[in-house]
C-alpha cells in the first residue's frame, strides 16, 4: 500500500484580485541602524541664507518706515494746511458750533441733575443754576490776597513741610518705602512669586553683561546725540532686562552694533531666524498701517495739492457736519429757552354745584309721598 501523499496547493486568486507584486530589489527599505551618530555640516551656506533673509526683510522694513515718516512729516502737515486755507471760514464756524453745543449740553445736563436729587421742577432747577453759577463767579471776582487769609501761609499742595518729612509720601531717602521690607521677604523665602529654575546664575551674569553693552551704546548720557530709533531700542533693552531676556538683549545688541557698523560675525544662525520672524511681524503691521496711510486723502499731498474730486468730496462733508450741528443747537436753545420762563400758577375756578331739590316743608308729607 502505498504512503499518502499531500500535495501543498498554490494559492487561488479570484478573478477580480490581482495577485500581489512582488517588491523591487531597489524598492526594499533597509531598517535604519540603532546607533546614532554625528555628521558634520558646513555652517556657512545656512548662515549665509539666514543673513539674506534678514538682510531682505530689514530694507522692506526701512522702506515701509521711510514711506510713513514722509507722510507723517509732510503729506499730513501739507494737507492740514490745505484744508485752512480753502476752508477756513467754515471750519472756524463748525469749531464755534462745537462750543456752543458743549456749554449748552453741559448746562442742562446741570439743571436735569439738580431736578433729580431736589424733586422740583426743570424751571425751578434751572434758577437754582443760575444762583449757583452767580455764587461761583462773585466767589472768583474776590481778591485772591482776602481769600485766601483763613489759610495762613501753608505751603501749597505738592509742596514738602518745612515741619518735617511727609509721613504719608514716600521716603526723602529711597523711593520705595517698601523697599526694606521686600529685601527681607526674599533674603528669607526667595524671590517673590516663587524662582524661576530656568534662570540660574550663568543666565543671569549673561543678561547683566548684554545690558551693561546696551547701556554703553545706547544710554542718554553716554551717547551726546541719540536718535528715536535708538530710544526706542534703549526702553526696549529695560524692558528685556526687567524681564531677564537675555534672547532680546542679543537681538537689540546686534541690531545697535549692525547700525553702528561692527555686526557680529559670528551671531548664532537661530538668532538670525528669530530675529527675522520678529521683523516680519513688525513689518506686517507696519505695511496694514502703510495701506492705511494710502487710502488717506492726505497721501501724496506734499508733491502735489489735491484736486478738485477730493475738494468737493471734503466740502460736502463739512457742510453735511455743519447742518445737523446747527439743528442740534437751535434744539438746545429752545429748550433752554422753555426753562427761563417763569411758571404762573392759574388759579382754579370753584367746581360749579348742581342745585338741589327744595326740601318739603315739616309736616307737609302726605300719603301721596309714602304709596305703600
Amino acid at each position: 500500500m502505498k504512503p499518502l501523499e499531500i500535495k501543498k496547493r498554490s494559492p487561488q486568486f479570484n478573478r477580480h484580485q490581482k495577485p500581489p507584486a512582488k517588491a523591487h530589489p531597489a524598492m526594499v527599505r533597509v531598517a535604519p541602524a540603532r546607533s546614532l551618530g554625528l555628521v558634520m555640516t558646513n555652517s556657512a551656506k545656512i548662515r549665509r541664507e539666514a543673513r539674506k533673509k534678514y538682510d531682505a526683510v530689514r530694507q522692506q522694513l526701512d522702506t515701509v518706515k521711510l514711506q510713513i515718516d514722509e507722510f507723517q512729516s509732510l503729506d499730513l502737515p501739507a494737507f492740514n494746511r490745505w484744508l485752512h486755507l480753502r476752508f477756513g471760514p467754515l471750519l472756524g464756524e463748525i469749531r464755534e458750533l462745537s462750543g456752543k453745543i458743549a456749554q449748552s449740553e453741559r448746562i442742562l445736563h446741570q439743571v436735569h441733575r439738580i431736578a433729580a436729587m431736589e424733586s422740583i421742577s426743570l424751571r425751578a432747577a434751572y434758577q437754582r443754576y443760575l444762583a449757583a453759577e452767580q455764587t461761583r463767579e462773585e466767589r472768583e471776582s474776590i481778591d485772591p490776597a482776602e481769600s485766601g487769609e483763613s489759610s495762613g501761609n501753608a505751603p501749597p499742595p505738592g509742596e514738602p513741610n518745612d515741619d518735617g518729612p511727609d509721613s504719608f509720601g514716600p521716603n526723602a531717602e529711597s523711593d520705595d518705602p517698601f523697599e526694606d521690607i521686600r529685601n527681607l521677604f526674599e533674603s528669607m523665602f526667595g524671590q517673590l512669586g516663587g524662582a524661576d529654575p530656568g534662570k540660574s546664575a550663568d543666565h543671569k551674569r549673561q543678561v547683566k553683561e548684554l545690558y551693561r553693552k546696551l547701556a554703553r551704546r545706547l544710554h542718554p548720557d553716554a551717547q551726546g546725540k541719540v536718535s528715536d530709533e535708538m530710544r526706542s531700542w534703549w526702553l526696549q533693552a529695560q524692558e528685556a532686562y526687567q524681564a531677564s531676556d537675555a534672547s532680546q538683549l542679543e537681538l537689540l545688541l546686534h541690531l545697535v552694533e549692525e547700525k553702528q557698523g561692527t555686526p557680529q560675525q559670528m551671531t548664532s544662525v537661530s538668532s538670525l531666524y528669530q530675529m527675522t520672524t520678529k521683523l516680519k511681524a513688525t513689518l506686517r503691521g507696519m505695511k496694514r498701517e502703510l495701506r492705511k496711510n494710502q487710502r488717506d486723502r492726505a497721501w501724496g499731498c506734499a508733491k502735489a495739492p489735491p484736486d478738485a474730486r477730493i475738494e468737493r468730496e471734503v466740502e460736502a462733508e463739512l457742510l453735511q457736519d455743519l447742518l445737523p450741528a446747527k439743528a442740534h443747537l437751535f434744539s438746545l436753545d429752545r429748550e433752554i429757552e422753555a426753562l427761563k420762563i417763569p411758571t404762573v400758577r392759574v388759579p382754579r375756578k370753584p367746581a360749579k354745584s348742581k342745585p338741589s331739590p327744595p326740601r318739603p316743608a315739616p309736616g307737609s308729607y302726605s300719603q301721596d309721598n309714602f304709596p305703600f
